[in-house]
């Protein structure tokens, strides 16, 4: 039974995290950490979710393949960065 819960687990982390997905975390997490350096830390989330939302919209009306998929994706980047930021700081 344990070894169906994880490997559900595991896979679910998968489709989460394809290719486009680790993408969007990785640069998210970036641009987040570059901004807290002359923002705070909410003004750096903020411009960071909307730098995504603006992505996902351009996709939408040009490529017509916009996703919450990498919105959530950008949001997992969001909070990486500011706990990289965080542990640079303490």
């Amino acid at each position: 039974m344990e070894s169906f819960i994880t490997i559900g687990m595991t896979n679910g982390l998968l489709r989460l995290t394809r290719t486009d997905g680790l993408l969007h975390i990785e640069t998210s997490a970036i641009i987040c950490t570059v901004l807290t350096a002359v923002l705070p830390w909410w003004g750096a989330s903020a411009i960071t979710l909307a730098i995504g939302v603006g992505k996902e919209l351009w996709d939408k009306y040009h490529d017509g393949a916009a996703t919450w998929h990498d919105i959530i994706c950008d949001v997992i980047g969001i909070l990486l960065g500011l706990g990289l930021t965080l542990i640079h700081i303490v």
